[in-house]
């Protein structure tokens, strides 16, 4: 029986302006992120010369991804709540300012 899933991605490094057009995000804010930790940090390659493993810039990638699917879940599910919430309260009209001013009326 043949294997026909896709072979493991090839771990290889590359060099901040391939990062930049990976990312989309640029020079600065890639050093910036990666100084907080946010960011992979760069592999150093000699004295002036750094490169990043493209295995980790795609994790970071995967790994924001992942954020926005469950930040919009998470969205999801409130506003859901809120629709929910609304349904069961007194209709429109029956409560809040109509109670108010018939109350101002009777006085």
């Amino acid at each position: 029986m043949e294997n026909h899933a896709a072979p493991p991605a090839q771990r290889r490094l590359i060099r901040l302006p391939e990062v930049i057009a990976t990312v989309g995000v640029c020079r600065a804010e890639i050093y910036r992120l990666a100084a907080a930790g946010k960011f992979p940090r760069p592999v150093p390659l000699g004295p002036m010369t750094s490169a990043w493993d493209s295995n980790e810039v795609q994790a970071w990638i995967s790994a924001r991804i992942a954020e926005r699917e469950a930040l919009s879940q998470q969205r999801s599910e409130a506003a859901r709540r809120l629709v929910h919430a609304r349904t069961e309260r007194e209709p429109r009209g029956s409560g809040g300012r109509a109670k108010v001013r018939a109350a101002r009326a009777a006085a």
